[in-house]
């Protein structure tokens, strides 16, 4: 069980309304060959800060980003701090071997990321103007490109 899994289930024990937060979250890395878990581990070991927090992946997506034939992997990743976290977005540059070659960090509280058409969109809730620091409702959507070896936003 990952820190998610763990936080939904207390979640989801203190908080019995809350449907979504009993479904079980799919391993986000099941899908990758054996290469692409290895770059995507040594990527968030990498963004962990001792006493400070660790990073979990949120979901993978491989897509061909720039038209160039070569799909790149595209890391939602989510940091999880004491009392707080944050999310942000890697590119993997690859195959053969896979590489982190750009990132973006996120704002507000990321629900989903997809690629269409090469461009990478990334679904988030931030505050509106009558929102409890808790509970944002506006809904944002903030798009990525991979360009000249780049994540810019779009």
């Amino acid at each position: 069980m990952n820190r998610r899994q763990g936080l939904l289930g207390l979640a989801a024990a203190a908080l019995p309304a809350l449907s979504w937060a009993q479904a079980a979250t799919p391993d986000p890395l099941a899908t990758l060959d054996a290469g692409q878990q290895r770059a995507v581990r040594e990527h968030l070991k990498s963004l962990a800060r001792p006493g400070e927090g660790d990073a979990e992946a949120s979901a993978v997506v491989t897509a061909d980003l720039d038209g160039d034939g070569r799909s790149e992997m595209v890391l939602w990743w989510t940091f999880y701090g004491p009392t707080f976290a944050y999310s942000g977005l890697t590119v993997f540059a690859g195959p053969p071997r896979w590489r982190a070659a750009g990132r973006a960090d996120l704002t507000g509280i990321v629900e989903r990321v997809a690629v269409e058409r090469g461009v990478i969109r990334v679904d988030a809730k931030t505050l509106g103007p009558n929102d409890a620091r808790c509970c944002p409702t506006k809904a944002v959507v903030g798009r990525y490109r991979w360009s000249a070896g780049k994540l810019v936003k779009a």
